[in-house]
């Protein structure tokens, strides 16, 4: 039980309750913490396939220390989120705060296991059950929480510990397990936060501007600005220009080694591609022996499983001159699309690699579909193909259109050969959507469908994985800290400029505050009515949410100010920026075709009295 006591505060500060420890503070050691039995088992970091490296990182600051009550996040939420005390920049330095708990704790309870356990404190890797494939899918004992990060240190400014993680990286972790993963997430989640550290690492503009924007004090082996300043002797300066100049051949080398490893992990998928009959990848590999055989071992996959790789596979290809994996890739993506319905154009759920039928004939923009639509699109603006770009347009098109209940901003499940509508649910992955559309520049559009993902986050103060709009309650009633909700938000603010993203992104923060934080970290929501807690963090929500969230209050960030040309985020989050290998143009950051949006005009989908009756209406009832 915290004891929470009152403080005085600025108007436009966040609630600064009592403190609770700092992640490296002595009374939160993991002797001292409870410990399931099933847990217990991976309560000590082991080495998997190389050796341990130390991962220091600094206590959070005090004013970042603090738990927030329900009823501070009410008054909070009251009078200044909605009033003219509000200041972004309060929001972005606790999100910094946020994530400076989260990723602490893991570096000093779970690494290198894959994810933190954050009531119990412990490491989580895989567990080798067959029937676990909820769990395992994802952890391939390979410090996946720590690779997926990387990217989000650097652009949240931790310069230093960005080049920590890096060595840690480089020198920890190995591909060669005895472990099966699947072949979707190893590529988004490790492949892709691989190839994001390699891409911002090696670009000098990056790099200039993080040294100059670092949050951190120098390393040991930070050559710090002002000893080139105030250096007087010409061997002084000679001295400090050398260490200068070797570290920066140390980072591109270590840049090369982040390249090296996706190559390497890239290559262990391969067999998911080589061995299938139809040229659809198969669900799952052993990162050390192919695919896996045997009845337990199921050939199910889904379109965005087998349609989305294209876009880390081809960043792998173009960074490496390695054409394997883009060829696969590509392939597999031209399977997949000869399969769509001859009625309707639309393709389905879940398909069978080795028969190459649909078994789910329900086509969405949902979970088994979602990021396939997205990784399309980027794939045809990253490598300027017209192609990919072609075939995004004709298959959005005929989705939309055929998903679409009527006027309503809702996109239901569709059967791909008759249009049916036989299920009166959605899920939480289609809230990145929004994102999409102002991408393409459906700015109006994309107002109106958030808004509807808001007014459910409102009712639950977080996202259920599924709600049916026609029994109007919650279905499937866990969140996992997933990012969409806060992806949409975030490209509506940078598309329109409006404040009401903004305050819409803090009030939602502030839910994640007082709904999912735990001991040592946040954790996932096992009933969003209840609030009732599971322990798990998985490793998207240091990842994306919170990188969404953060640059969401950061106007004058890199991303946001020097990128003339653009940058893309992949499915996972990761930021990928451009260079001449990926023969990427178009897709600026200020692009004309995202025209500024006002969401207070009259047409606009809230000043509807009609639509406010079809919200009140789908959302009133009870769970």
């Amino acid at each position: 039980t915290t004891t929470t006591t009152t403080t005085t505060t600025r108007q436009d500060a966040l609630p600064s309750p009592a403190r609770d420890a700092s992640p490296l503070s002595p009374s939160m050691s993991p002797s001292s913490q409870p410990s399931s039995p099933a847990l217990q088992q991976n309560s000590k970091p082991k080495q998997f396939g190389g050796k341990q490296s130390a991962c220091n990182w600094s206590p959070l600051p005090k004013s970042m220390r603090t738990m927030i009550t329900r009823s501070q996040i009410a008054r909070h939420h009251k009078h200044v989120i909605w009033s003219s005390k509000f200041n972004p920049e309060v929001y972005k330095r606790h999100v910094r705060g946020m994530f400076h708990r989260s990723f602490g704790h893991y570096l000093k309870h779970a690494f290198p296991h894959d994810e933190l356990d954050p009531i119990h404190c412990s490491g989580r890797s895989s567990d080798e059950n067959v029937a676990n494939i909820n769990v395992n899918d994802a952890l391939g004992n390979y410090s996946l929480t720590l690779i997926d990060s990387l990217d989000t240190l650097a652009i949240m400014g931790y310069t230093t510990s960005f080049w920590k993680a890096v060595h840690n990286v480089t020198d920890s972790v190995r591909f060669n397990n005895n472990v099966t993963v699947q072949v979707f997430e190893a590529t988004i989640r490790v492949m892709g936060g691989l190839l994001s550290a390699h891409s911002l690492a090696s670009n000098a503009e990056f790099r200039n501007w993080t040294r100059n924007h670092s949050a951190e004090p120098s390393a040991s082996y930070e050559v710090p600005k002002h000893k080139l300043e105030a250096t007087t002797s010409l061997e002084q300066q000679a001295s400090a220009r050398h260490d200068e100049e070797q570290q920066r051949i140390q980072r591109i080398r270590l840049a090369k080694r982040l390249l090296d490893m996706a190559v390497d992990l890239g290559q262990r998928l391969l067999p998911a591609f080589d061995l299938s009959p139809t040229g659809l990848p198969y669900p799952r590999v052993n990162l050390k022996h192919g695919v896996p055989t045997g009845k337990s071992w199921k050939t199910l996959t889904n379109t965005a499983a087998v349609g989305s790789l294209i876009l880390e596979f081809g960043i792998l290809s173009r960074f490496s001159n390695d054409s394997r994996f883009e060829a696969v890739a590509n392939a597999a993506l031209h399977n997949l699309w000869n399969r769509r319905s001859e009625r309707t154009g639309l393709l389905g759920n879940t398909i069978d690699v080795e028969t190459g039928k649909w078994v789910n004939p329900l086509a969405s923009f949902g979970a088994g579909c979602d990021s396939f639509f997205e990784h399309l699109h980027k794939a045809a603006t990253l490598f300027n193909d017209q192609r990919y770009a072609s075939m995004f347009d004709q298959i959005f098109t005929a989705t939309h259109k055929r998903c679409r209940l009527g006027v309503t901003p809702i996109l239901a499940q569709t059967h791909m050969d008759t249009s049916n509508h036989p299920m009166s649910w959605i899920d939480s992955l289609q809230a990145f959507l929004p994102s999409l559309k102002v991408s393409r520049g459906n700015v109006k559009s994309a107002a109106r469908e958030l808004l509807f993902y808001l007014h459910v986050w409102d009712r639950y103060k977080a996202m259920p994985e599924r709600y049916n709009y026609g029994l109007k309650r919650s279905e499937v009633r866990f969140y996992p800290l997933r990012p969409e909700i806060f992806e949409s938000t975030y490209h509506l603010y940078r598309a329109t400029r409006d404040p009401f993203y903004q305050r819409v992104g803090a009030a939602m923060m502030l839910h994640l505050e007082g709904y999912t934080r735990s001991r040592c970290g946040y954790a996932t929501l096992h009933n969003v009515v209840t609030k009732e807690k599971e322990d798990r963090m998985e490793s998207f929500f240091l990842s994306e949410t919170l990188k969404y969230l953060y640059l969401l209050f950061d106007d004058s960030h890199f991303l946001h100010t020097h990128r003339a040309d653009g940058f893309v985020f992949t499915t996972e989050g990761h930021v990928i920026l451009p260079s001449p290998a990926l023969s990427r143009v178009g897709l600026a950051s200020g692009n004309s075709s995202c025209p500024v949006f006002h969401p207070y005009q009259p047409d606009f989908l809230v000043a509807s009295a009609a639509t406010k009756r079809f919200l009140t209406a789908i959302l009133s009832g009870s769970g």
